[in-house]
């Protein structure tokens, strides 16, 4: 059986006009605000009611439902939130949270200002030269345990938006940066570390260093990375000239010519391979068997493309280059014709060379490779 409602009226008073009318019992228990008609439930809706701010003592307007929210404390801004919220008048003071509570609070924000809903409120202020100082006298003499270290460095590992890491600079900011720190080397504000130096690393530290640096080059990846960076770069017309005036006056100096021959010479060059190019060829390679190549190859570098008619008033000269760097291996599918400047480019970045030679002779000769790179001979 359901329940009877009960059908009897009460005097109730309007929360906006103060007028008293009579309304059904059934009705008032679900509602905690009455009103006498609609009108007053859209007016006291939408008319702001005077609050003082608890921090600053400023006058401000809010809507009631807003009020009930806040209850005790009201606020004008973030600002006078934060201020308040120190010490015992945070409802978080002596609490902890645990790193699950921690890593959501922290992703919320991270949405939020993302999206806008929250902004810093020191963004695009700077601080002031006597602020610098104190954070910088209460910081003296303070040094970080090792817990604290090693937490940073985690977080720097772990995070991906740890300082400018994967973010890319815009070429606007580049040029605002260049030029920045280029007023500031006239003016003397910034000055190179370095500059008028000599020494600063003993001979056993360099040492250490160009070993190092060896290592690191004899990995492939490595090699074409620091490759496509300098690739990439690409110099202005007068920068250019520059450094070639640079080069060409340093270069008339015979005692500079003997100090960078001797810094590149045999072990002491990075691109060292163990000394294969002073390995003898077979005697399967001999001015015949390069003719033969040429001929194949039409008299032209196979690279860039240019025939020894317009090759040789510029003093450029065809050689035979082996596909897979091997000197003892000269037959027609290891070999190919190209100019001495273009078999330059060749020493350097060898696999990228090797599988570029390997796929350009199978589609125009038909020449079979493995996957292994190696050469698969068809003797039917």
């Amino acid at each position: 059986m359901r329940e009877r409602i009960n059908m009897t009226k009460i005097k109730v008073k309007c929360e906006n006009c103060g007028k008293e009318y009579f309304a059904w019992e059934c009705y008032l228990k679900n509602q905690k605000n009455h009103f006498c008609s609609r009108k007053c439930y859209g007016l006291f809706k939408r008319n702001k009611k005077e609050v003082i701010c608890t921090n600053c003592n400023k006058k401000i307007l809010k809507y009631p439902s807003e009020i009930k929210k806040s209850k005790k404390n009201h606020f004008c801004s973030q600002k006078c939130v934060s201020e308040f919220n120190v010490g015992n008048n945070n409802p978080n003071f002596g609490k902890h949270f645990s790193d699950e509570i921690r890593d959501k609070i922290r992703q919320k924000a991270l949405e939020n200002y993302k999206t806008g809903k929250r902004i810093a409120h020191n963004k695009g202020k700077h601080l002031s030269n006597h602020t610098k100082n104190l954070i910088r006298q209460s910081r003296l003499g303070k040094k970080a345990s090792e817990e604290t270290k090693q937490k940073l460095r985690e977080n720097a590992k772990n995070n991906p938006n740890f300082g400018i890491r994967g973010k890319k600079w815009s070429e606007e900011s580049k040029k605002r940066a260049s030029e920045n720190r280029k007023e500031l080397f006239k003016k003397g504000k910034i000055v190179v570390w370095n500059k008028g130096k000599k020494g600063i690393y003993s001979k056993e530290r360099l040492k250490e260093m160009s070993e190092q640096k060896k290592e690191f080059w004899k990995n492939p990846e490595y090699r074409e990375k620091t490759i496509s960076k300098f690739k990439e770069k690409r110099y202005s017309d007068g920068q250019k000239e520059m450094y070639r005036q640079i080069t060409t006056e340093l270069w008339k100096d015979p005692i500079y010519r003997e100090k960078v021959c001797e810094k590149l010479r045999l072990e002491n060059n990075p691109a060292w391979l163990g000394g294969k190019s002073f390995e003898p060829y077979t005697f399967d390679f001999n001015a015949r068997f390069k003719e033969l190549i040429k001929s194949r190859d039409n008299y032209t570098c196979q690279l860039c493309n240019n025939h020894i008619e317009i090759l040789s008033p510029i003093k450029r000269y065809l050689v035979i280059h082996h596909v897979n760097y091997d000197k003892k291996l000269s037959i027609q599918e290891n070999c190919i014709c190209l100019c001495n400047i273009c078999h330059n480019y060749t020493n350097a970045n060898r696999i990228h060379w090797k599988t570029f030679f390997q796929s350009f002779m199978a589609e125009k000769y038909d020449y079979k490779f493995n996957e292994n790179q190696k050469i698969i001979l068809d003797f039917t």
